[in-house]
């Protein structure tokens, strides 16, 4: 019995430093997701492939395995790697993290994320996805968890595959937990969604993902949320964060720090929540683990614990 398996888009995070005039110059959206068909995908990796690099086990669900790991609970990671240096790397890492890898290789290139980390710590990510999205995973039926994580990242490009897999362990009496990821995600598949949220359990969004969900302001979006699904953590950037279950509602603070890097704030976040909630600690209280997780990576440079 594992407490917590995550589904990820297996991803070589390759963080580098960029210029705000780069950010611009490429039509990067600072602080999120850009599509790289979006952009001048071919001239942004020949501006930066000669920079130095620092490599890590990517894809946001893992990012999330792996600051659950650190805090003393039983996980696994399921996802698909290719055949190459970045693969063999990112299977090595995981293991070393003390993450059970029920990691598969294919024939392809293994996806890498391109984070680009401006002055201010902020940072834009382009990702080129390899065979990640290749989700015919084989799961033993003789694994089971007390949790299931996974994020809008993998659903938007396999929905079926993942809906089978959140059944998979939602049967075997499985908690599901699903972040937003990103409001582009959310606009991308708006509808399929919204038809999928009955199935989760916890739901992680911030004040952009609510809107593109809902339509609404965020009060009024965690309002309705909270109606389909049992538990929800809005996150605000520097201001802070709400946790809500039923009519019990928190709201959570920021913990100062000298920032370094927001890159993985988010996945820190939900690692912190789902580590306190696993361990059966108050609403409140998982919100500020949360909240307290997520301010230790952002003083680091790597976007783990």
């Amino acid at each position: 019995m594992f407490d917590l398996i995550g589904l990820t888009n297996a991803l070589a995070d390759l963080i580098r430093n960029i210029s705000d005039a780069e950010v611009e110059e490429f039509n990067l959206k600072k602080g999120f997701y850009t599509p790289k068909s979006s952009i001048d995908y071919k001239g942004l990796v020949e501006r930066i492939s000669s920079r130095d690099y620092h490599f890590c086990i990517g894809g946001s669900p893992a990012n999330v395995v792996q600051g659950v790991t650190k805090q003393g609970l039983k996980t696994g990671l399921i996802g698909v790697l290719g055949e190459d240096e970045y693969g063999y790397r990112y299977y090595e890492e995981i293991k070393k993290a003390g993450i059970h890898p029920m990691l598969t290789f294919a024939k392809g290139k293994t996806g890498t994320c391109n984070i680009l980390v401006t002055p201010d710590g902020e940072r834009s990510i382009v990702a080129n996805i390899g065979v990640a999205a290749n989700h015919s995973y084989f799961i033993s039926p003789s694994i089971n968890t007390q949790m299931f994580h996974t994020s809008a990242y993998e659903f938007c490009d396999d929905p079926r595959g993942i809906e089978t897999v959140i059944n998979h362990f939602k049967t075997r009496g499985a908690e599901i937990s699903f972040d937003l990821a990103d409001p582009i995600m959310v606009e991308k598949q708006r509808a399929i969604l919204r038809k999928f949220l009955p199935s989760i359990d916890i739901l992680f969004m911030t004040e952009e993902e609510s809107y593109e969900l809902t339509g609404y302001n965020p009060e009024k979006s965690l309002e309705l949320m909270s109606m389909i699904c049992h538990t929800i953590a809005l996150k605000k950037g520097k201001k802070g964060s709400t946790v809500r279950r039923g009519n019990e509602q928190y709201d959570i603070p920021i913990i100062p720090v000298d920032v370094v890097n927001t890159n993985g704030a988010g996945d820190a976040y939900a690692a912190g929540f789902l580590a306190a909630y696993l361990q059966g600690r108050s609403l409140e209280e998982t919100g500020l683990n949360a909240s307290r997780i997520a301010a230790r990576v952002c003083a680091k440079k790597d976007p783990h614990l």
